[in-house]
């Protein structure tokens, strides 16, 4: 993967920490899956959360194809966006 490649150096209390791009995808998607928990609006909460599910499918594959990762948060992003096409039509009726 070319995003393997490439690593980040971050200086922490005069340690300096590695990160290379598949850790950062899979820090993107915890926080967009906790900020999921923060809005009162459904509509908002589903957005967030399908962000979250999709980076960490991406985070699941770019680890090598890590199926529970995959398949479990695929799933919910499926039904996040059924309920984001339904909570649309209700709206309109």
């Amino acid at each position: 993967m070319f995003l393997a490649k490439y690593r980040y150096i971050c200086i922490y209390k005069s340690k300096i920490i590695s990160m290379d791009s598949v850790e950062i995808v899979g820090y993107f998607a915890m926080t967009f899956l906790v900020l999921s928990f923060i809005p009162k609006q459904v509509r908002r909460i589903r957005i967030i959360n399908f962000i979250g599910c999709v980076l960490f499918v991406a985070y699941g594959v770019l680890l090598g194809w890590k199926w529970p990762l995959i398949v479990s948060n695929g799933l919910i992003a499926i039904i996040q966006v059924y309920h984001l096409i339904n909570f649309k039509k209700e709206e309109t009726v």
